[in-house]
């Protein structure tokens, strides 16, 4: 019923913030990628490979946490499904 249907949407919501915090750590990377291309930045290389490692880090755990929660999400029976 309608306690299925909000945990079934709950877990959805879940996924899709995990996937939006990934989309955001790829941006940022791209970021600092263009920015490593800047000459007027050449001093600041080593702030940026810094800043680089740091994001890859996070994007690890993030990918962790997908995992978990795509694995929760496919244990959920559809809401509509008896």
């Amino acid at each position: 019923g309608h306690h299925k249907q909000k945990s079934y949407l709950a877990v959805l919501g879940e996924v899709q913030e995990v996937l939006g915090r990934i989309n955001d750590v790829a941006a940022a990377h791209h970021l600092l990628e263009q920015m490593a291309t800047i000459t007027e930045l050449s001093d600041y290389q080593e702030a940026l490979m810094l800043a680089k490692g740091w994001i890859a880090h996070d994007v690890a755990q993030q990918i962790a946490e997908l995992h978990d929660t795509i694995a929760r999400f496919a244990r959920l029976q559809p809401y509509w499904e008896k």
